[in-house]
């Protein structure tokens, strides 16, 4: 889960280059391609139908010669992804009321 910027422009900034491989395709600008570069893991909408399994095959290289077969995760249900949120943890300055424990 990155709130950053977008990861063609995270892959483009941080490789002088890259290539990634989806079932014969180029997906070197895509999720795909961050998802393995970052080594993360990649949420596809339910019942995708180009991302239908659990785990997804790619074929990755940052220098055109050596290339290396990884494997991602996909989740595709809500209910995965929600649990890899972190959980929320109030601010210390906050009184279980809510209320600022600064108060005069």
């Amino acid at each position: 889960m990155n709130k950053s910027l977008f990861i063609d422009t995270i892959l483009d900034e941080e490789l002088d280059y890259h290539e990634c491989y989806f079932n014969h395709q180029d997906v070197s600008g895509s999720s795909l391609a961050g998802s393995v570069y970052l080594k993360g893991i990649l949420i596809s909408l339910q019942n995708a139908p180009n991302f239908e399994s659990d785990y997804m095959q790619l074929k990755y290289s940052e220098d055109g010669k050596l290339y290396e077969e990884v494997e991602i995760i996909n989740l595709t249900e809500l209910s995965h992804a929600k649990k890899l949120r972190p959980p929320y943890l109030p601010s210390p300055k906050h009184t279980p009321d809510g209320l600022s424990i600064y108060r005069s």
